[in-house]
């Protein structure tokens, strides 16, 4: 699901479940998941009887089919309510987990990873597991593995006024978007870390105090005929 939300990135494990997943069913069975599933999705929301949502669920059996099953069942089994430090060894316990990784390695895996710097010797997947921050897909089948360079250094860390700051969204040229303890969201370019982030920010704050008084000031009424009409026309469309 998290693959076909509106929201283009996953997060953590929705990232690692999508490398493990490419080891062992190989990267266009992945594809025919992510695409069954928008399937599914799009037939349950417009079914009207229970025939064709069941109709719409063996369908994507089907897709899934029992091989992908187990694999996506061992997965989920060795990343769930697990840190990092400990999901590296419970993935390299999975059955066939040697076999996952030499497929993973033939399909490219590990000279992309080596490429960004993370990932240079062998077992490059239980590595990729624990490194990977993000995974981008499209309406077009691409998929775009995003992978830290340095956790530690560039996934959290401290502000100069002492607040904390995970890294939310991580992109490929290095710069990246920021969530405070407080909850500010700051973008930070390539090779700069939190520790930039000023302890105050005085014409943020005003433009942010502007912002949020004109939002609190607009009402629904304000909306011209035209805006209205394509609202609804919208709506009945299914297009919230």
């Amino acid at each position: 699901m998290m693959w076909v939300v509106p929201e283009p990135t996953m997060k953590a494990v929705a990232a690692s479940l999508t490398l493990i997943l490419t080891g062992y069913l190989g990267l266009e069975t992945v594809y025919g998941l992510m695409d069954g599933w928008a399937r599914l999705a799009d037939a349950a929301h417009h079914a009207t009887t229970f025939e064709e949502l069941r109709a719409a669920g063996a369908s994507f059996g089907k897709t899934l089919g029992e091989d992908a099953a187990r694999a996506m069942i061992l997965a989920v089994a060795a990343l769930g309510g697990h840190s990092l430090g400990q999901v590296l060894p419970r993935v390299r316990t999975l059955p066939r987990f040697d076999l996952a990784g030499a497929r993973f390695e033939a399909q490219g895996g590990a000279a992309v990873l080596g490429a960004e710097g993370v990932l240079t010797t062998d077992g490059a997947l239980a590595r990729a597991v624990v490194a990977v921050e993000t995974v981008a897909t499209s309406a077009q089948g691409l998929l775009a593995v995003v992978m830290l360079k340095n956790r530690a250094g560039s996934g959290a860390g401290r502000t100069t006024g002492g607040r904390s700051a995970e890294t939310v969204i991580h992109h490929r040229g290095g710069n990246r978007q920021v969530e405070l303890s407080d909850g500010q969201r700051w973008h930070l370019p390539r090779d700069r870390s939190a520790a930039d982030i000023p302890a105050e920010d005085k014409v943020g704050d005003l433009l942010q105090e502007a912002v949020t008084r004109a939002a609190n000031q607009w009402e629904a009424r304000w909306l011209s005929g035209a805006e209205k009409r394509a609202i609804d026309e919208a709506r009945r469309r299914g297009k919230y």
